[in-house]
């Protein structure tokens, strides 16, 4: 939890955001946490949530133009 409120803080939250942190982990309400995985080759983290636009393959239901984007927004570099 401590990551995420250091990169909250870095974004300009305040120090106390423990809470907002807390609530941020525990996922949606309506399907809660999902389990995620860094995936090497694309050096990404993947959810394997069914809502996820970061489920294997990355944005598959969205048209070509948006899951480009989808892509390049993602990809560190």
């Amino acid at each position: 939890m401590s990551a995420v409120v250091r990169a909250l803080v870095a974004q300009g939250a305040p120090e106390s955001s423990e809470p907002l942190a807390r609530h941020l982990l525990q996922g949606h309400p309506m399907w809660g946490g999902q389990d995620r995985w860094f995936d090497k080759d694309e050096q990404s983290w993947i959810c394997e949530g069914d809502h996820s636009p970061r489920e294997v393959p990355l944005g598959d239901h969205l048209p070509e133009q948006l899951r480009a984007a989808l892509e390049a927004c993602l990809t560190p570099g």
